[in-house]
């Protein structure tokens, strides 16, 4: 029912409105973490979770990553953004800590890496190979749904260091959309 010849900025709202049809929301808490454990389960293993970044199954220890930084544009819990859970997923906590707040890139220079493929400095965050695809559609479905005021979500091709003027802006697009490209989605994924 998209009208495929009208404005960038008019597409984008209406497919938001098409999104947002019919979701549910949750408060932030304890009430989402069910729903993380189906929505992201180790086959066969009940009761523990595969975390985002690294794959490795938790039983505990674990706690929600924002994929989309919340301080990228959403800072307070009652922010629809920052309890949507499409992007709220179970990562170790040691791993969640390195990501930190940073923008999504290609890091050449690491300041700090892992076993699993991921590798930071400072201000970015590459993650591993399995989940890029991942993480880049993850970014796309927020600055899709969250497009209008007061968060603006926007993907952009910089390092973005405060959204304090009401535009949660989060990087880097270019690598973004090559990872779309390099990693389909997985059967996890659709799950």
């Amino acid at each position: 029912s998209l009208d495929l010849n009208q404005s960038a900025a008019n597409f984008i709202a209406d497919l938001s409105d098409i999104i947002d049809s019919g979701t549910n929301m949750y408060s932030y808490g304890s009430s989402m973490e069910p729903v993380l454990e189906e929505s992201d389960p180790v086959l066969g293993q009940g009761g523990k979770i595969t975390c985002f970044y690294t794959g490795v199954a938790y039983s505990s220890g674990w706690n929600k990553e924002h994929v989309w930084a919340k301080s990228h544009g959403f800072p307070t819990k009652s922010a629809y953004p920052y309890r949507d859970l499409h992007h709220l997923r179970p990562t170790e906590i040691s791993i969640n800590s390195s990501r930190g707040n940073s923008d999504f890139g290609e890091v050449s220079n690491p300041t700090g890496q892992d076993e699993y493929g991921n590798k930071w400095t400072s201000s970015v965050f590459e993650p591993r190979d399995e989940v890029k695809g991942d993480v880049a559609r993850i970014i796309f479905y927020m600055a899709t749904r969250y497009s209008y005021a007061p968060f603006n979500l926007t993907v952009v091709n910089s390092t973005v260091t405060s959204s304090s003027d009401g535009n949660g802006r989060i990087g880097h697009l270019n690598t973004l959309l090559k990872w779309h490209y390099q990693d389909p989605v997985s059967g996890a994924e659709i799950h």
